[in-house]
């Protein structure tokens, strides 16, 4: 048995009555039709709406699975000894970090590399280039306020410092 629902009151009712038993109020097909769809219309709207918010929950899921390292984009510095080494993040996508690291002595520049490497629950290796060609791997440990930086396999020279001979573990804090 079809229904239509009245335009008055909004019950349902069979299609074949011509007044709303409920209401008592008289049908014409003109008020059945505009009744239909008005209800029509909020269900697409409901749609739609339901729609949007799985949407942008998803987005806001994906990101904060997909790049929970994100918080760590910034400068990072610290000393160690008479050394002073300065780690900016510039990127972090698909849990993939983009950085570069700048290391001095006093007014003089030691170490400048790019930096990328990928993101594990174990930490961040990073591999450092130089001139086009990979010169060593330092091991990040990302912590809440801060970061330990540790060498982690070194292809340099001992000139290049990038050995961290004299920086085995290091811990930067965020810059301001």
């Amino acid at each position: 048995m079809d229904e239509k629902q009245c335009p008055h009151c909004g019950e349902r009712i069979p299609e074949e009555l011509g007044f709303c038993p409920y209401c008592m109020n008289k049908l014409t097909e003109e008020q059945v039709q505009q009744s239909y769809k008005k209800t029509l219309r909020w269900k697409w709207v409901l749609l739609w709406g339901a729609a949007g918010v799985l949407f942008i929950t998803a987005i806001l899921w994906n990101r904060s699975q997909a790049e929970p390292y994100a918080d760590y984009m910034g400068t990072w510095q610290g000393e160690k000894g008479q050394v002073a080494v300065e780690l900016k993040i510039e990127e972090v996508k698909d849990r993939v970090v983009y950085a570069y690291m700048i290391m001095t002595e006093g007014e003089n520049e030691l170490l400048r590399t790019d930096l990328n490497g990928s993101i594990d629950e174990a930490g961040c290796v990073l591999t450092g280039y130089d001139t086009g060609h990979e010169t060593g791997r330092v091991r990040l440990e990302l912590q809440n306020d801060r970061i330990e930086i540790s060498a982690y396999q070194t292809e340099a020279d001992e000139m290049s410092l990038w050995s961290f001979g004299r920086l085995p573990v290091l811990y930067l804090e965020r810059s301001e």
